[in-house]
C-alpha cells in the first residue's frame, strides 16, 4: 500500500490537471453539396479519419481519390411535412479515452478508495444533506464531491459541522465521486487564472451562460458566468469570475440578453473575466435504443458523387460521424427549420451536445452554413422552451454542451433561429447532436 500511495502522490505532482487531448484533424477535401445557385462543382476527395464523438467515435471513411462532378438535383427537396428516418446503428469502433488523465480519472472512484489513495487523511464539508465535499492536502484547491444519504442522521444539525463520527462514516462510504472542482492548476488546454480572451484564442469565440434569464447573472454583484463544453467522457464547466464591471452592468440592466440566458461572445470579450473554477462531470450518451425516431422539417436531396451518394437526412445526427450532417432544404439559411427527437417515455436528458456545422474538415465547415442561435423545446417534467447561442467557428474538440436536466422526456425539438451562411452555400448544417446524462450533483 505504501508504494501505491507514493506512486499516486508522485502522479499528483507530475500529472496534476493534465487531460488527454481529443486528437488532431487531417484537413482533407470532400465534395460539398450543391447550393441553390451552383449547378456544377468539381472537388478532389481524399481519405480521412474523423475525430471521435463523445461516448462513441466517428466513423472512418476511406474513398478512392478521384475527380468528380456534382450536379444540382433535378427536383427541389423542400418539404413542408415532417419526414422521419430510423436511427443509425452504432458502429463497433474503438472509443476515445481520457483514462490517462489523473484528476478526471477519479470521477466514479468510490470515496473510501479515494481517501485511502491519499493515506486516509482528508478534510470534509457538508454541502447539504447527503452531499459532501472532500479535500486533500496534496490537492488543497481541488474538491471532490460525493452523495451518500446512508448517514444523514449524522449531519441533521449543520451547526456541528463534520463531526468525527461523520468523518469516519464518509471514509467508509462507497459512494462514487460525481463531480470535481479545480480552483488551481491546469486541465488540458485550460488553466485557472486564464482570461476569457485567452481561452477564446485556442477554442474560438464562445457564449457564456448566467443562471438567470434576464439582466441578472446571479442576483448580486459577486457573480459567475459559465461555459459548458464536451470533451472525452466529460462535461467541463468553466466558471468565470464576473465580480467586476460585468457583474455591475448585468445587475443594473446595462445590457440585456434577449430571450436567452447566454451572454454573446462579443459582449463577454469586452469584460474579459478570469477563469476561477474548472468543474468536471461525467457524461454518458443515452442508450441509442431510447431514440425511437428522428424527423426533420426538410432536408437536402441526395447528391450523386460518382459511385457514392451523399445524403443529408436527420439520421446523420446520430451516426457517430463528423463527415456527415443533417442539412435543411428550405429557402434562405434555414431559419425556422427543425429536427425532432422522439424518445422512449421516461427518458432523462441532462445535456445536449451540438456539433455545429459540417465538421468533416475546415474547408467543408467554412463552405457550408451553421447555426448561430438554436431554440430547444422539450416536453419533460419541466417543459423546456429556450434559445441558446452557438459558437460558429471551426472547433471539433470542444462542442458546446447545453444543460437541460429534463426527466420523463418523450420529445425534444431543435429549431434554427438564426444561422451564418457558408462561403459557398447558404444551407445550414449540423453534424451531430448527442443527448446525454451525467450523475452530477445539482449545486453550484
Amino acid at each position: 500500500m505504501g508504494k501505491r500511495i507514493f506512486a499516486y502522490c508522485t502522479a499528483v505532482i507530475v500529472c496534476f490537471g493534465m487531460l488527454a487531448g481529443c486528437g488532431s484533424e487531417e484537413d482533407s477535401g470532400k465534395s460539398s453539396k450543391v447550393s441553390s445557385t451552383a449547378s456544377t462543382e468539381t472537388d478532389a476527395k481524399t481519405s480521412e479519419t474523423d475525430e471521435g464523438i463523445e461516448g462513441s467515435v466517428a466513423e472512418t471513411e476511406t474513398e478512392t481519390e478521384q475527380e468528380t462532378v456534382t450536379t444540382e438535383p433535378e427536383t427541389a427537396a423542400e418539404t413542408t411535412e415532417t419526414v422521419t428516418e430510423a436511427p443509425a446503428t452504432e458502429p463497433a469502433t474503438e472509443t476515445i479515452s481520457v483514462s490517462g488523465s489523473f484528476i478526471p480519472g477519479m470521477i466514479g472512484m468510490p470515496a473510501s478508495e479515494l481517501i485511502q489513495m491519499f493515506g486516509g487523511e482528508f478534510e470534509a464539508e457538508i454541502v447539504f444533506g447527503g452531499v459532501y465535499g472532500l479535500q486533500f492536502s496534496e490537492l488543497e484547491d481541488t474538491w471532490f464531491y460525493i452523495e451518500d444519504h446512508g448517514f444523514d442522521e449524522l449531519c441533521s444539525d449543520y451547526s456541528y459541522g463534520v463531526t468525527d463520527e461523520l468523518k469516519e462514516a464518509i471514509a467508509s462510504s462507497d459512494a462514487p465521486v460525481e463531480r470535481i472542482n479545480m480552483r488551481s492548476g491546469k486541465l488540458d488546454d485550460f488553466s485557472i487564472g486564464m482570461s476569457y480572451n485567452e481561452c477564446a484564442d485556442f477554442i474560438g469565440d464562445f457564449p457564456v451562460m448566467g443562471s438567470d434569464n434576464g439582466e441578472y447573472i446571479n442576483g448580486d454583484l459577486s457573480s459567475f458566468c459559465y461555459a459548458y463544453f464536451h470533451t472525452g467522457g466529460y462535461v467541463i464547466e468553466l466558471h468565470f469570475d464576473c465580480d467586476n464591471q460585468l457583474g455591475y452592468d448585468a445587475n443594473t440592466g446595462a445590457f440585456l440578453r434577449d430571450d436567452t440566458p447566454d451572454i454573446a461572445a462579443d459582449v463577454i470579450k469586452k469584460y474579459d473575466p478570469l477563469l476561477q473554477t474548472i468543474c468536471i462531470k461525467p457524461f454518458r450518451q443515452i442508450d441509442s435504443s431510447k431514440i425511437k425516431e428522428i424527423g426533420a422539417s426538410s432536408y437536402l436531396d441526395p447528391i450523386e458523387d460518382g459511385s457514392y451518394t451523399h445524403t443529408y437526412g436527420p439520421s446523420h445526427l446520430i451516426d457517430y460521424s463528423l463527415a456527415s450532417c443533417w442539412c435543411e432544404n428550405a429557402p434562405g439559411s434555414g431559419e425556422g427549420e427543425y429536427v425532432d427527437f422522439t424518445l422512449d417515455e421516461g427518458t432523462e436528458v441532462h445535456y445536449a451536445v451540438i456539433y455545429n456545422g459540417l465538421l468533416e474538415n475546415e474547408r467543408s465547415f467554412n463552405n457550408n452554413g451553421r447555426v448561430s442561435k438554436l431554440k430547444i423545446y422539450s416536453d419533460g417534467d419541466y417543459p423546456y422552451d429556450m434559445s441558446f447561442l452557438l459558437p460558429t467557428g471551426y472547433n471539433k474538440n470542444y462542442p458546446r454542451a447545453i444543460p437541460m436536466y429534463q426527466h420523463d422526456t418523450k420529445s425534444v425539438r431543435f429549431e434554427v433561429v438564426d444561422a451564418v451562411k457558408g462561403d459557398k452555400y447558404e444551407d445550414t448544417c449540423i453534424s451531430e447532436i448527442v443527448l446525454g446524462i451525467t450523475e452530477n450533483i445539482s449545486f453550484e
